[in-house]
């Protein structure tokens, strides 16, 4: 049995080229995301997708320090929403939930049509929500780089001079890495209680 190639192959690249993404593409993952499954078929996602420069300045001012890669991204996807739009049940908000699934449908199609993405909490929401005026009881739940990611060795001179090659190293040692994921046996149990 072999998992969908774009499971095992997705990264969160934090180097993306400088090139527009296609419009059809774009909707093509809002229309993944809006397909996924939701509590009652809810859908309490929202996004708001940023590509023009005045919006993505906007949406920058929100990154934490840590972050300043995304800067880079030609599009910035905010995923936003409420609690009043889904279920509490024993305490769980559903909507936290039922987004991010929301956001894996669209971080899977966007693989399967050579896009990346990079999903991020380093942001400071009171700024987004500023930015954007989204009042509350709004939530943001989290927010998204999307493009093209770039080849650290053809793309190279370009990322060294925008960021340096200090940080070009940093960002190419960690690129380079295997992905690592937990055993079968740690995450799964049968039966029984066994973590």
């Amino acid at each position: 049995m072999k998992l969908l190639p774009e499971i095992q192959t997705r990264r969160s690249p934090i180097i993306f080229q400088n090139r527009p993404v296609e419009q059809e593409k774009i909707e093509v993952v809002l229309e993944a995301a809006r397909w996924a499954p939701s509590s009652y078929n809810h859908q309490p996602w929202r996004y708001i997708v940023v590509n023009e420069n005045e919006a993505l300045n906007k949406a920058r001012k929100g990154l934490v320090a840590g972050n300043f890669w995304a800067k880079q991204a030609p599009i910035l996807i905010i995923a936003l929403s409420k609690p009043e739009f889904d279920d509490t049940v024993d305490g769980k908000e559903y909507y936290l939930y039922d987004t991010g699934q929301s956001v894996m449908s669209l971080a899977l199609e966007a693989e399967h049509l050579g896009l990346s993405t990079h999903q991020m909490l380093g942001f400071t929401e009171a700024t987004i929500k500023k930015e954007f005026a989204i009042p509350d009881p709004w939530r943001v739940i989290v927010l998204i780089a999307l493009g093209y990611e770039a080849d650290m060795a053809r793309d190279k001179r370009g990322i060294v001079q925008k960021l340096g090659m200090q940080v070009f190293e940093k960002i190419r040692e960690r690129m380079v890495k295997p992905r690592e994921r937990k055993s079968l046996q740690e995450i799964a149990s049968f039966n029984t209680f066994a973590f």
